[in-house]
């Protein structure tokens, strides 16, 4: 009984401590965004939209009567014409590597600008591996994989790379940070930002004077015969803008909260359903608005076997 009348009274003055408060909260700022990827050999695909708070996030305003104008440094210039669903300005002109370019929008008489570049591919580009030489904690084989680049050396170049799963029929399943077992590669311990769990790795050339790189891998792959599957790399130039764009992509990706890195189904707080830390502002390279314009030439192989 006396703990019964206890805990009434520990409920009531608890209780009496809460206070409700109302406050304004401020209204989101409406920017332009324009956001286009140019990737080599692909046609031009450019979307204009306004920017939304958080809460009306699911629904994209799309801008249709924008003036959209990009102009390749040789001089030749992309005509525009809006998609059937009028959400996306298409150029049916590809866009090609070794070359920069320049985008305006104008949009209610204003300006919004950028410029990028597409590099070009790949030098040379090797993968191999080998398998039952290395072992984790509990015994179990690791395939030890070996990726090689040879690039320019006069150049500042900037990677993105995956490693495909062979075992799901996606093109687009890579593998994720949890397979590769004790990351220890210096180049990518000092700019994949591996403490954010990427999926796939960027890099840069910054620690080769040569325009070689050689980074190693330790994964558990799945086994074919006794041996891995055959597994498919694809490695991307991209432009300086992009690099920077993922950099910070990467940590806003961990930052929101997903299932993958936080449960919070307990949570009583209803905006930790959109991030688990603090927000990460994203890179923008768009001047007067945001969103991103950049490039990239992919390279693709699969891992060769070595004894």
């Amino acid at each position: 009984m006396k703990f019964q009348l206890l805990f009434c009274f520990t409920f009531i003055v608890i209780s009496s401590c809460i206070q409700e408060v109302d406050f304004d909260v401020p209204a989101s700022i409406v920017k332009v965004g324009i956001n286009c990827i140019l990737v080599n050999n692909e046609v031009l695909e450019v979307v204009v939209y306004l920017t939304c708070s958080i809460q009306d996030s699911l629904e994209i305003n799309y801008i249709t009567d924008a003036e959209v104008n990009l102009v390749r440094s040789d001089g030749f210039k992309y005509e525009f014409e809006l998609s059937n669903d009028s959400a996306i300005y298409l150029s049916d002109v590809p866009a090609l590597h070794n070359y920069s370019y320049s985008l305006e929008v104008n949009y209610n008489g204003q300006i919004y600008a950028a410029s990028t570049t597409i590099p070009g591919a790949i030098d040379d580009l090797k993968a191999e591996y080998d398998h039952g030489k290395f072992f984790d904690e509990y015994g179990e084989d690791l395939t030890h994989m070996v990726i090689r680049i040879v690039d320019d050396p006069n150049e500042a170049n900037y990677y993105q790379m995956f490693i495909l799963d062979p075992s799901y029929t996606d093109p687009k399943w890579i593998y994720n940070f949890w397979t590769f077992h004790n990351i220890s590669d210096p180049i990518l311990i000092a700019e994949s930002l591996l403490e954010y769990e990427p999926l796939g790795f960027i890099f840069s050339d910054t620690y080769s004077d040569d325009g070689r790189i050689q980074i190693e891998l330790l994964g558990s792959l799945p086994l074919h015969n006794g041996m891995p599957s055959e597994t498919e790399i694809i490695v991307r130039s991209i432009s300086k803008e992009y690099f920077n764009f993922l950099r910070s992509w990467i940590i806003h990706y961990y930052n929101q909260n997903n299932p993958e890195h936080v449960n919070v189904i307990d949570d009583l707080d209803p905006y930790r359903i959109f991030f688990q830390e603090q927000p990460v502002p994203l890179y923008s390279n768009i001047k007067g608005g945001t969103g991103i314009f950049v490039g990239y030439n992919e390279t693709r192989t699969t891992f060769k076997y070595v004894d």
